[in-house]
């Protein structure tokens, strides 16, 4: 049953939605739904009434909290299903608290590099006598790899390289086949729009592709919405790099700190990126009117929401 509830940019719609319909948001019933639920009367009611409630224990993967001393005169703890010993607050609890969470991320892929190094240092491709440390920094350190090489970005788009970070879905495949990068900036731009939705039925990732092809059909919509031409340049900084489709929270910072836009201090930035990327949804309402008070001129305040904050909303 959990199944026909409907997901809404990235948000399940309430059980009174699914159950009744909600006219002010264009929500009707779900058919399928009501009529399973009404095969167990009272159901319904039970539904409603525990909804929220938290029905699980998680661990982070790669979260770990550091104490100075004694652990538990600062935190609180509970067992995961495994005997796995975590806290049982959130982010925001544990620094309140004042300790410090860190994220240690290991992926597959750094198992696969390594695996890979050993096997060439075997073969006697590499100097069998280096450290991991002094591989990576021969051969793999973004400073020494050969970025310009376009052997390097064909792998990537005929999909030939064993394993590519974020890039091993289906839908990663086809962006990279899609989008063709050929630098860091583009294939950070492509894995970002993977996971944007926005609010228009032309996602975000289609809209790169089309300005990618003929980056004017840009400036034809800053002119639609009446950007005068010095407007337009103060946004190409945070915009025509990728296209004319933002799909990073530093971009957004960028551009709302730009004195010539929003100028909002770096602390407002910070804040306007977390509302933004954690759709946090009651907060937005006073974002949005923030932005347009702020900005420069009424339509470059509201084509920066729309285009410059929208798309990372989902």
């Amino acid at each position: 049953m959990a199944s026909l509830v409907p997901e809404e940019r990235g948000f399940l719609w309430p059980v009174k939605d699914v159950l009744f319909g909600n006219p002010e948001k264009g929500r009707k019933p779900v058919a399928s739904f009501v009529r399973e639920v009404n095969n167990y009367p009272g159901l319904a009611e039970i539904i409603i009434a525990i909804e929220g409630i938290h029905n699980k224990r998680s661990s982070h993967a790669s979260g770990i909290v550091l104490f100075s001393d004694d652990p538990f005169e600062h935190c609180a703890f509970m067992k995961t299903p495994k005997g796995e010993i975590i806290t049982q607050w959130n982010l925001h609890d544990i620094e309140y608290m004042g300790n410090v969470k860190y994220d240690f991320l290991v992926t597959e892929v750094q198992d696969k590099i390594v695996q890979t190094i050993q096997f060439l240092q075997q073969d006697g491709q590499i100097e069998p006598e280096l450290s991991l440390k002094e591989v990576y920094d021969k051969y793999l350190h973004p400073n020494v790899l050969p970025k310009n090489d376009e052997r390097i970005w064909d792998a990537l788009d005929n999909v030939s390289v064993i394993n590519i970070f974020q890039f091993d879905s289906q839908e990663g495949v086809k962006a990279a086949k899609r989008l063709r990068p050929r630098s860091i900036t583009e294939m950070s731009d492509a894995n970002g729009l993977l996971r944007l939705m926005g609010e228009e039925e032309e996602r975000p990732i289609d809209k790169y592709f089309k300005f990618k092809n003929n980056i004017q059909l840009w400036y034809d919509e800053m002119n639609r919405w009446g950007l005068t031409p010095n407007e337009q340049k103060t946004l190409e900084p945070y915009f025509k790099s990728s296209y004319g489709v933002p799909p990073s929270q530093e971009q957004l910072m960028l551009m709302l700190m730009d004195k010539d836009i929003c100028g909002f201090t770096l602390a407002e930035a910070n804040s306007a990126r977390k509302v933004v990327g954690k759709k946090q949804m009651d907060k937005i309402p006073a974002l949005h009117q923030k932005v347009l008070e702020q900005a420069k001129s009424p339509q470059l305040g509201a084509y920066v929401w729309k285009y410059g904050a929208g798309p990372q909303m989902g």
